[in-house]
């Protein structure tokens, strides 16, 4: 009896050390270009020629929809993972302000490298409406480093 509980503990050791992990799904990843604007969705990571790797972590839009008056226009927000060579650079928040019909972006400086804009968030909220899947509007561009 010991033998067949011995002879089931391994076959099962045996099958779950074969279980491998998921193949990664292609549609997470964006191939992107310097200088270029690109769209990510909740989730994706736009992957750059020189292995810098930017991740949309989540979201936040708490804009005024469309034909409401608000006290506030509100703000749509991005948090961003930034990645070099596989290795977690930092995550930043990167804000888009709305006032009357005006648009703002603003920019943070990565690694003193790289300027990355955040130019909308897309679809713009409309009253009494579910919003689908929310799109991030970014280009990173190359900023000159001078040297010492």
């Amino acid at each position: 009896m010991k033998t067949i509980i011995a002879v089931y503990a391994l076959l099962i050791v045996l099958v779950l050390g074969c279980v491998t992990q998921p193949p990664v799904n292609p549609t997470n990843f964006v191939n992107a270009k310097f200088e270029e604007e690109f769209n990510l969705a909740q989730g994706q990571t736009a992957k750059f020629s020189d292995n810098l790797e930017i991740k949309l972590i989540e979201i936040q839009d708490s804009r005024c929809p469309s034909k409401v008056t608000c006290v506030w226009q509100g703000e749509g927000k991005t948090i961003l993972e930034i990645k070099q060579d596989a290795i977690l650079v930092e995550n930043i928040t990167l804000t888009l302000d709305t006032n009357s019909s005006q648009t703002f972006t603003r920019k943070d400086k990565i690694g003193n490298q790289y300027l990355i804009s955040l130019i909308s968030i897309e679809p713009y909220p409309i009253a009494g409406q579910e919003s689908s899947e929310k799109i991030a509007k970014l280009k990173v561009d190359i900023v000159a480093v001078p040297f010492d």
